[in-house]
C-alpha cells in the first residue's frame, strides 16, 4: 500500500469514479475502491486502510453498520460517511463509534478534500509521534546503560567518616523521594550526588533531566521548564513538552538553584506547591509527579535568608539538604580519587601513566585543591595527556582550569592562534571517526562538555 491507503466504498459506479477523481492529484494518496460490502471486507482483511470512505445506503449492509464492524475488528483507522439521507440519529450514531466526519450530498469538492486533508495531517503527525517516541525510548534505554555503567564503576568515591555518613543520608533520600538541596563549593560533586540519589530510588528506571539555571534566560524559563501550545508565540510551531513534564515520574536536576530570579521563583514555587504546570498558551493544567534535586555554591545561611531565594521555596526545596564538603576536607579520599582518574584517562587515552611517589606525588596530596574533584580531575587528565616533566605538571596546579570543560584545553606553546585552531580540528576529527561519529563518546573521549563539542563542530564544519 501506500503512504496513506484510502478505501471508497460506494454501490454508485459514478460517486465511486468522481471521488476517485478528486484524489487522483494528491500523489500521497493510495486510493481503492469497492463496489459492496464484501468486497471491500475482503480488501481490509488483506491490508489494514487508513481510512474508509463510504456511503450510507448499500445493498448488503448500511455504511455505518459496515464502519462500526471493521473498526471494532481494528482493520481501519478513520471513517468518512457520505449520505443524502443523514437524521440527528444517524449523526449520533455515527459520533459514538468513532467516525470522524459526516458528509451530506451533493457536497462540496472542497469540503471533501479539506476533510480528508485533515485526517492526513493528523494521521502525519501520529507517525512523527510514534517515531520521537521511538527514538525516546532508545535514547533512554542508551542513557540508562551509561548511568548503569556510571554506577558500576563506583564513581562515588570516599573513605571519609564524615563522606559516608552523607551517602547514608543519601540513600534515605532516595529511598523516599524527598526533594533535596545539595550545597557546597564548586567542584565538589554536587550532580555526581544527584545521580547517586537517583540510581538508588525508586525513581532510577524513570528520567532523570538536568536543567543549568544559570543558563536559562528568563526569558525562556516558562517555555523551557512549562513548554508551550502551538501558536503561543512567534517560531512556536508544534507543541512542546517542557522538561517538567519530560521528567514526570522522575527527578528534574535544577544547577545552580540560587541563580533564578524572584520573579521566576514564585512561578517555580506554584508548580512545586500544587504539583501541575501549564503549558505557555494553553488553558489546561497537567498533572506532574517530579522529584526535584537542587544545587548552590551559596552558604544554607545565606540561602535561608530570604534574600537569594524566597523561603517559602526555599522550604520546599529543602525537604532535606545535604552538605558535601570541599576536597580539602577529604584528605584521605585524594589518593583514591587520583588513583581513579588516572585509570580512567589512561584507559580514555590508551595510555600507561602513573605518578610515583615522591615530591610530586606528595604535594599533590597535600595541596588545598580550590577548585575541588573538578579540578583534580582536570589535572589528571591533562597529565595523562601530555607527560609533562614533574617541574611542569606543578605548574598546571597554578593553571586555572576549573572552568574550561566547554573547549578543549591546550598546554603546548603554539605560534598563532591559528594553529592552535588547527590542531584542536585534528584531535576533533580524529576522535570522531575513532566513535563512528558519535558525538556523546567523542565529548566523553575529549573530556569536554556536550554542547562545547557541538559548537566546535559547527565552527569547523566537521560533520
Amino acid at each position: 500500500m501506500g503512504n496513506f491507503s484510502i478505501l471508497v466504498l460506494d454501490d454508485d459506479i459514478y460517486s465511486l469514479e468522481n471521488i476517485k477523481l478528486a484524489l487522483a492529484d494528491f500523489n500521497e494518496y493510495n486510493v481503492v475502491t469497492a463496489a459492496d460490502s464484501r468486497a471491500a471486507e475482503k480488501l481490509l482483511n488483506q491490508s489494514k486502510f487508513n481510512l474508509l470512505i463510504t456511503d450510507l445506503r448499500l445493498p448488503c449492509k448500511d455504511g455505518l453498520e459496515f464502519a462500526e464492524h471493521v473498526k471494532s475488528k481494528g482493520l481501519v483507522n478513520e471513517v468518512i460517511l457520505i449520505t443524502g439521507f443523514g437524521d440527528e440519529k444517524t449523526i449520533e450514531k455515527a459520533i459514538k463509534i468513532g467516525i470522524r466526519d459526516f458528509l451530506r450530498k451533493p457536497y462540496d469538492e472542497n469540503e471533501f478534500l479539506n476533510s480528508v486533508r485533515k485526517i492526513y495531517e493528523n494521521y502525519l503527525l501520529k507517525l512523527e509521534n510514534e517515531e520521537l517516541k521511538k527514538n525516546l525510548k532508545i535514547e533512554n534505554q542508551i542513557l540508562r546503560r551509561q548511568v548503569l555503567k556510571e554506577a558500576t564503576k563506583n564513581r562515588i568515591i570516599g573513605q571519609d567518616e564524615q563522606f559516608k555518613l552523607i551517602l547514608k543520608k543519601a540513600l534515605e533520600i532516595a529511598k523516599y523521594s524527598e526533594n533535596v538541596l545539595i550545597y557546597g563549593e564548586s567542584g565538589t560533586g554536587k550532580e555526581l550526588l544527584a545521580k547517586f540519589i537517583h540510581m538508588n530510588g525508586p525513581r532510577k528506571d524513570k528520567p532523570y533531566i538536568a536543567v543549568n539555571c544559570a543558563a536559562l534566560s528568563p526569558s525562556l524559563f516558562e517555555s523551557e521548564l512549562f513548554g508551550y501550545k502551538k501558536g503561543a508565540f512567534t517560531g512556536a510551531t508544534e507543541d512542546r513538552p517542557g522538561l517538567f513534564e519530560l521528567a514526570d515520574g522522575g527527578i528534574l536536576f535544577l544547577d545552580e538553584i540560587s541563580e533564578i530570579s524572584k520573579e521566576l521563583q514564585a512561578k517555580l514555587l506554584r508548580v512545586i506547591e500544587t504539583g501541575e504546570i501549564k503549558r505557555v498558551g494553553d488553558v489546561k493544567n497537567r498533572k506532574i509527579d517530579v522529584q526535584i534535586i537542587s544545587t548552590t555554591n551559596r552558604t544554607i545561611e545565606e540561602l535561608s535568608s530570604g534574600k537569594i531565594l524566597r523561603q517559602d521555596l526555599f522550604h520546599r526545596l529543602t525537604s532535606s539538604s545535604i552538605y558535601l564538603p570541599p576536597l580539602r576536607m577529604r584528605k584521605s579520599d585524594i589518593p583514591l580519587l587520583l588513583q581513579y582518574f588516572l585509570n580512567e584517562f589512561n584507559e580514555r587515552y590508551e595510555k600507561n601513566i602513573s605518578i610515583p611517589k615522591g615530591e610530586l606525588y606528595n604535594k599533590l596530596i597535600n595541596y588545598s585543591w580550590p577548585g575541588n574533584i573538578r579540578q583534580l580531575k582536570n589535572f589528571v587528565k591533562n597529565y595523562v595527556l601530555f607527560e609533562p616533566a614533574p617541574e611542569e605538571a606543578e605548574k598546571l596546579l597554578e593553571d586555572d582550569l576549573t572552568d574550561k570543560e566547554s573547549e578543549l584545553s591546550f598546554t603546548f606553546n603554539f605560534g598563532t592562534l591559528s594553529e592552535l585552531e588547527e590542531a584542536k580540528v585534528w584531535l576533533i576529527s580524529k576522535i570522531l571517526k575513532k566513535y563512528n561519529y558519535n558525538k556523546l563518546r567523542t565529548a566523553k573521549h575529549l573530556g569536554m562538555s556536550y554542547p562545547g563539542l557541538l559548537a566546535l563542530i559547527k565552527r569547523h564544519n566537521l560533520m
